[in-house]
């Protein structure tokens, strides 16, 4: 990268396709949006943060289980990332799909359980050198 100008240039390959690339890197301090479906505490809810392990992999796994306050038996759900690996808040560019997913659905009497994927965040592992069966052991270890 030329410091100077902050220019990253090089080419794209994808199969035979070769593409001449210009990045002009502009990097502000991205300001802090204020999103109207962002929760705010105090929630009507409880919210605690909790390890669980994969035995097998010998992993520890992190996230946020959110429970209604009234008491007896509701559904639960299990957040879980997509492609890349993510926090327990799916955050991306200062959004937090999963915190508002949770929000919604505990509001509604849903105990929802969000967790960092391996590697990422406070979880242990090696997110890069797993494989979807990995990642589905490791929502099989969040269930028992």
């Amino acid at each position: 990268m030329n410091k100077i100008s902050k220019e990253l240039i090089g080419f794209l390959c994808v199969a035979s396709l070769v593409i001449s690339v210009i990045i002009i890197v502009n990097r502000l301090d991205e300001p802090v949006v204020k999103r109207a479906q962002d929760p705010v505490e105090p929630y009507p809810y409880y919210s605690e943060d909790v390890t669980f392990k994969n035995q097998a992999a010998k992993i520890s796994l992190s996230g946020t289980l959110t429970l209604p306050k009234k008491k007896g038996r509701y559904p639960a759900v299990i957040l879980i990332s997509g492609s890349g690996g993510q926090n327990r808040n799916a955050a991306y560019a200062n959004h937090k799909p999963f915190l508002i997913i949770s929000d919604i659905l505990t509001r509604k009497e849903i105990a929802v359980l969000r967790f960092d994927d391996r590697g990422i965040a406070k979880s242990t592992g090696n997110f890069s050198a797993s494989t979807t069966v990995d990642f589905a052991k490791d929502v099989e270890s969040a269930i028992a």
